[in-house]
């Protein structure tokens, strides 16, 4: 069996030149915007505040485990106030550790 050809391919129209794109004035483009509102960026503080107390550190559940036994048996009930001082500043430092760790994850204003 022989198949002849109908047709040759069809002619070539000439071909275009692109389009000149003009100089886009930078003043008159209109760029994206994101606003987070305030309650979104407390909601992401506390997920990665409670993310980041996932992470399981032996030694720290131990500590952790210790403290609850203490507090159990009342060894801090009577405490003086040069140790409540000591513990409250310490409670501070590792809170203001954690923020600065999860402000720098928040998206910015």
């Amino acid at each position: 069996m022989n198949i002849d050809k109908i047709g040759g391919i069809g002619p070539i129209y000439g071909t275009k030149k692109p389009n000149k794109v003009n100089n886009i004035d930078p003043v008159t483009t209109k760029q994206d915007k994101i606003e987070i509102s305030e309650e979104a960026r407390i909601q992401n503080l506390l997920n990665i505040i409670k993310e980041t107390s996932k992470i399981e550190d032996p030694e720290r559940a131990e500590r952790i485990k210790d403290i609850k036994e203490k507090i159990k048996n009342g060894f801090y009930d009577n405490l003086d106030e040069e140790v409540l001082k000591k513990i409250a500043d310490n409670l501070y430092e590792s809170s203001q550790d954690i923020l600065y760790s999860v402000s720098k994850n928040l998206p910015r204003k």
